[in-house]
């Protein structure tokens, strides 16, 4: 809908033009009628800026037209302004030139060509819609992990305020309802997918309070959870952050809604909406983490399950204890996956566990699962290893048959087979008798030679593309090393060679 204010100080006029404009313009609405510059400027502030287009006459007490579309221009750039202008108003109307008003009518206007230019302007808003769209979500990630630059592109007021909600929920069909129970939200700004969390920025003017903006927070977020929760769809945790000022403030706001969303961990999960204020962490002692950890390795040396879980089950109260930041638990969490990794042959890419764990939506989960893959760990180190590594191989070589005309390395590999990196090459090279690079190698340029082969077509630098070597003289020099010819030597070999075939015959 295209959302339109009227600015006049006849009301006769904004009356008028109000009906004509539903009648006319079905995809429409009028956010409100004012009868000068400054009450439109007032209602801006109160609605955040959120209009498409003004139609505003010239001549008016107060704030006359053009020192309105001045204001707008600066504060609201995004918004279409229209000036209404008599015969005698050309000064006027060659100031608002001045600040890139394109769009006039002529009083006593007409119809057709009110429809026809709000039309147009729908047309172009709709179809920069998508493009915008994108262009802000590009923005908000940015400002979401501080990038400086971002800052400067941002076009709107430098003193708006921002508070931030972070969820995670217990199904991913969750995001999209809670997120669109925030979009008749005065406020709403962005909807953002930072996995694990959907993010909502909300945006507010530099008038409001904190505690007006923060009691409109919490009633938005209870509402959308309370939603989700009746409607049986899932269930989330949900973090505020405080209210903060600029957009330089953005990525501060983000850091403390996720660590709100996360204290959430230490219920059960479900219908919790909480913010930082009520974030109360405790340092844990090192010596305590170090002890647990010295355990840890004792169990994983001698493969003892039950001492692994009586490790993790103290871990997880310490955690739970201090009110541990998922920071803090993401951190201990990938020291075990270490000690496993040196312990035991069969461990997966350290970082993958608290991955994992920061999707979850409780502590009692966050220690199910943690013990349930040193288990997997443990017991795959303990029973069938020559089975076990006859499979990894095969996930490996899969993987490079499946990707070989991409960027491989052996930390991406690591990470879809869920092994130790540095393991992984040690048993590829002790399984198959060639390293994982030669192995890459070997079968790329074989496939290079099959399309060489069949394909003559295809240029010699499309080839190198086709299989992993995007850089042509770097895909020559190594299948020259390798084959013993250039690429083009090769094809006419195969050519030569397929010719004298046919002539013998």
């Amino acid at each position: 809908m295209l959302s339109i204010i009227i600015v006049d100080d006849e009301e006769t006029i904004r009356l008028g033009l109000a009906k004509v404009i539903h009648e006319i313009v079905p995809f429409s609405t009028i956010a409100a009628s004012c009868s000068d510059g400054e009450e439109a400027l007032e209602w801006l502030e109160h609605c955040n800026g959120k209009v498409d287009v003004i139609v505003t006459d010239i001549r008016m007490p107060n704030m006359n037209g053009i020192e309105l579309v001045e204001v707008v221009r600066t504060n609201y750039p995004h918004i279409r302004c229209i000036l209404l202008s008599g015969f005698n108003d050309f000064e006027y109307a060659r100031q608002g030139l001045r600040f890139g008003v394109k769009d006039y009518l002529l009083k006593p206007f007409d119809k057709d060509e009110l429809k026809q230019l709000l039309t147009a302007i729908n047309e172009d808003l709709v179809a920069d819609k998508e493009e915008l769209e994108h262009m802000r979500q590009g923005l908000y990630t940015q400002m979401l992990d501080g990038d400086p630059s971002a800052f400067g592109k941002y076009n709107y007021r430098q003193d708006d305020k921002f508070a931030l909600i972070a969820a995670k929920f217990s199904h991913p069909d969750c995001w999209e309802p809670f997120m669109h129970t925030f979009h008749s939200n005065s406020y709403f700004e962005a909807a953002l997918k930072r996995e694990p969390y959907g993010i909502i920025v909300l945006r507010y003017p530099n008038t409001i309070t904190s505690a007006h903006a923060l009691a409109n927070i919490k009633l938005a977020a209870d509402a959308a959870v309370e939603r989700l929760y009746k409607s049986g769809q899932g269930l989330a945790l949900v973090g505020e952050s405080e209210l903060h000022s600029g957009p330089s403030s953005i990525h501060t706001a983000f850091v403390e809604a996720r660590i709100a969303c996360n204290y959430g961990l230490y219920g059960n999960g479900g219908y919790i909406v909480t913010s930082t204020r009520h974030v109360n962490c405790r340092k844990m002692k090192d010596s305590e983490v170090h002890g647990l950890m010295n355990r840890f390795a004792q169990a994983c040396s001698s493969k003892d399950t039950d001492l692994s879980d009586e490790v993790i089950q103290h871990l997880f109260r310490v955690f739970k204890e201090h009110r541990a930041s998922i920071e803090q638990m993401m951190a201990c969490v990938d020291r075990l996956q270490y000690i496993l990794g040196k312990e035991v042959l069969f461990s997966p890419a350290t970082g993958l566990w608290s991955k994992e764990l920061e999707k979850l939506g409780s502590l009692r989960e966050m220690e199910a699962s943690t013990t349930r893959l040193a288990h997997e760990a443990l017991r795959i180190e303990v029973t069938d290893k020559a089975s076990s590594k006859a499979a990894a191989v095969e996930r490996v070589k899969r993987y490079v048959h499946e990707n070989y005309h991409t960027p491989i390395s052996m930390e991406d590999v690591a990470h879809v087979v869920h092994l130790n990196a540095n393991y992984i090459s040690q048993l590829f090279k002790q399984e198959t008798g060639e390293t994982f690079t030669e192995y890459v190698t070997r079968f790329r340029l074989n496939r290079a030679k099959y399309l060489l082969r069949e394909h003559p077509e295809l240029l010699t630098y499309e080839v190198g593309n086709l299989v992993g070597y995007p850089e042509q003289a770097y895909f020559n020099k190594l299948f020259k090393k390798e084959v013993g010819v250039t690429p083009n030597k090769y094809r006419n070999l195969n050519v030569q060679e397929t010719l004298n075939k046919e002539q013998e015959i």
